[in-house]
C-alpha cells in the first residue's frame, strides 16, 4: 500500500458515477484531513462546492451522501449545515464498518440505490485486487471485497475498498440497475473532466 496514498491534502480522485438515468465524471479534492475531512468536489469542469466531513462520520457513519447533478445531500435527502455527521462521500467506508468487515467478516452499511433494507454486507474470503492509476502510474491495490444481500439472496450491491484501515477507499461499488461509482485515476495533478474522452 506505500504506493497507493489516495487521502491527503491536495490529492484529488476521479470517478465515474452512474446513476438511474445519468452518468457523471466527479473530482474531489482533499483538503484538510484533520480532525476532519475538507473536500471540493466537481461535476465535469464545474466547480460544485464544498463538503467537511466529521471526524465522527469518518469513525462511525454507515451511510453514503446523495450526489445527483452536482449537488449533494444526506442520505436522508436533506440540505448540509456545517460538518456532516452521519454520512461519508460515495468513496469511503467508516473505520468502524472497515473493521467489522475485515475482523468479523461482516459490516452493517445502508446501499445508495439498493432496497436499503439490504444492509448487511460480507466479505468474499477471496483475496483481492485491483488496478488504479495514482499519480499517472498503474498500481496494483489489495481490496477487500463485499457483497450485499437481499433477506432472499439477491445481490443487491457489491463493492471493492482498499485495505487500509485509516482511510478505506472504495475502488469500485455496484449496486441495483446498473448504478456505480467508479476510480478512474487518482493523484495531485488530475485534470478535472466530463470524462468523454475516456475508453
Amino acid at each position: 500500500m506505500a504506493d497507493a496514498v489516495f487521502i491527503k491534502s491536495g490529492m484529488k480522485l476521479a470517478y465515474e458515477m452512474a446513476g438511474f438515468d445519468s452518468k457523471d465524471r466527479y473530482t474531489f479534492t482533499v483538503g484538510s484531513t484533520s480532525p476532519n475531512l475538507a473536500l471540493h468536489h466537481q461535476m465535469g469542469t464545474s466547480d460544485e462546492g464544498d463538503v467537511e466531513i466529521a471526524a465522527a462520520a469518518l469513525e462511525n457513519a454507515r451511510c453514503w451522501l446523495s450526489i445527483s447533478q452536482g449537488s449533494v445531500g444526506t442520505h436522508d435527502h436533506k440540505g448540509i449545515k456545517g460538518a456532516v455527521t452521519k454520512d461519508l462521500p460515495p468513496f469511503l467506508l467508516s473505520r468502524a464498518a472497515f473493521a467489522d468487515l475485515k475482523a468479523k467478516k461482516k459490516m452493517t452499511f445502508r446501499p445508495q440505490w439498493a432496497d436499503e433494507k439490504a444492509s448487511e454486507w460480507t466479505l468474499d474470503p477471496k483475496k483481492a485486487s485491483l488496478p488504479a492509476v495514482i499519480n499517472g502510474k498503474k498500481t496494483s491495490v489489495p481490496v477487500l471485497h463485499a457483497l450485499c444481500k437481499s433477506a432472499s439472496g439477491i445481490l443487491e450491491a457489491e463493492l471493492w475498498v482498499a485495505d487500509d484501515a485509516v482511510w478505506p477507499v472504495i475502488l469500485k461499488r455496484e449496486e441495483s440497475d446498473d448504478c456505480y461509482w467508479l476510480l478512474k485515476e487518482a493523484g495531485t495533478k488530475v485534470v478535472a473532466s466530463s470524462g468523454e474522452d475516456d475508453d
